[in-house]
């Protein structure tokens, strides 16, 4: 079975290559073991379950004709394959690990476009999960990993009586979406204003991403304002304001522009 790319899908694809793979990270950490073993029969029935998973590009644009995903059996998918187990010693192991794991650049054409990476730790194991960003949007590829992780406890994993390949068609309009609910005070930011760009520390022609990985107690958090105002304000709101500053932060220090911050945020437009 053949179906076209959405031009979000298109996009993405286009965009995917070594110095910038199209990627969406999730990262959890464990306190015991991880079963290689029952980690992969999950990552095999949650493909079953979620065709984006089976899908490859099949056909690439000809004039009009968008590019093709082709749907696979659950029975010619080798979830084997997108499994790596290896260790890591201590915190800077594990941060040169998880770098480049998320720049490697994962085939569209080789389903599921997915990466595991099982990690040994001292302590418990990190299990870092990478999808590309052509096959799922944000919300899709959270749902893919609680499928595995749903099936790996061995928990029913119910999924809506929709075909996820008709909801494809489902139209959204940002700036639509924008003017109903924004402040009607606020300067108005259209989804495709250039956006202000992270100055890096040096120049540098090395591919792929950085990341600064931090953790924080959440009881160091006075929390009182998203019980106040739980009905607007969440968690995501949160973290998606104090990056909006910590960019704007940075490029102040590096006396680089710091007029127009964009951040992406996960969205549920595309069932995985």
């Amino acid at each position: 079975m053949r179906f076209p790319f959405t031009v979000t899908e298109e996009i993405l694809a286009f965009g995917n290559r070594l110095d910038q793979p199209q990627n969406a990270c999730i990262e959890i950490r464990v306190s015991g073991s991880i079963d290689v073993s029952k980690l992969t029969n999950a990552v095999a029935a949650a493909v079953a379950t979620h065709p984006m998973a089976r899908a490859r590009r099949a056909a690439g644009r000809r004039v009009l004709r968008p590019p093709m995903w082709e749907l696979r059996a659950p029975g010619q998918i080798d979830p084997g394959k997108v499994i790596q187990v290896t260790d890591a010693d201590n915190d800077e192991h594990l941060s040169a690990l998880r770098a480049a794991f998320t720049s490697q650049l994962i085939d569209l054409c080789e389903p599921p476009a997915i990466r595991l990476l099982l990690v040994r730790r001292p302590g418990g194991d990190s299990l870092l999960y990478a999808w590309n960003h052509a096959m799922a949007d944000g919300m899709g590829g959270i749902r893919f990993f609680r499928s595995v992780v749903r099936h790996y406890e061995g928990a029913a994993d119910p999924v809506p009586d929709v075909d996820p390949l008709a909801a494809r068609e489902l139209r959204f309009d940002p700036e639509e979406d924008q003017a109903a609910n924004a402040d009607p005070s606020a300067p108005v930011t259209r989804w495709n204003d250039l956006p202000t760009l992270v100055c890096p520390l040096r120049p540098t022609v090395e591919p792929g991403y950085g990341m600064c990985y931090a953790s924080r107690d959440v009881d160091a958090f006075d929390l009182r304002l998203l019980h106040e105002h739980r009905s607007t304000i969440t968690v995501n709101d949160v973290l998606v304001a104090a990056l909006h500053l910590a960019i704007a932060e940075w490029n102040q220090r590096q006396h680089e522009s710091a007029e127009r911050v964009m951040v992406l945020m996960p969205v549920n437009l595309r069932p995985a």
